[in-house]
C-alpha cells in the first residue's frame, strides 16, 4: 500500500467516525424530547398575568434549546472536523485506480444529512411552535 493509500483509508475512516458525530436518530430524539416539552409547558398556557408571560417565555426558552443543542452541540463539531480532516486531502497527488473521490463523497453524504436536520426542525417550528397561540411566525425573538 502506497503512503498516498494509506492516508486515504485514514481519512476515509476518521470520516466514518465524524458521520456518528451527528445523524438524524440522534436529530429525531432532541425534536421529540423538544415537543414533549412544549406540551409540558402548554399544560399551563390557561394561566393569567405574570405566569402567563413565564409560559411564553419558556416556550421560546425550550426551542431555543433545542436549536442550540441541535447545532452547536450537535451537528457544528461533526462538520468542523469533518472540514479538518478533508483539508488533509489531496485527491490531485493520488495515484490512478485510487478511490480520490471517497472523502468527498463522505462529506456530501454529511451535507446532506445535516440538511434533512434542517428540515425537521422547520416541520417541528411550523408544526409545534407557530401553532403556540401566544408565539407569533414572525415574533423577532424566534427568527
Amino acid at each position: 500500500m502506497t503512503e498516498l493509500a494509506a492516508q486515504t483509508a485514514i481519512l476515509n475512516s476518521r470520516l466514518e467516525r465524524i458521520k456518528t458525530l451527528f445523524s438524524i436518530e440522534v436529530a429525531l430524539q432532541l425534536i421529540h424530547m423538544g415537543k414533549e416539552t412544549l406540551e409540558r409547558i402548554k399544560s399551563f398556557k390557561h394561566l393569567p398575568g405574570a405566569v402567563g408571560e413565564k409560559v411564553q417565555d419558556a416556550s421560546e426558552n425550550a426551542f431555543v434549546t433545542l436549536l442550540v443543542a441541535l447545532g452547536q452541540n450537535h451537528i457544528q463539531p461533526g462538520f468542523e472536523q469533518a472540514l479538518e480532516h478533508l483539508s488533509q486531502h489531496k485527491p490531485y497527488d493520488e495515484t490512478e485506480g485510487q478511490d480520490t473521490v471517497g472523502p468527498l463523497l463522505t462529506f456530501l453524504e454529511l451535507v446532506h444529512i445535516g440538511d434533512l436536520i434542517q428540515q425537521m426542525v422547520d416541520v417541528f417550528f411550523n408544526q409545534e411552535v407557530v401553532c403556540l397561540p401566544f408565539l407569533s411566525r414572525t415574533d423577532g425573538r424566534l427568527v
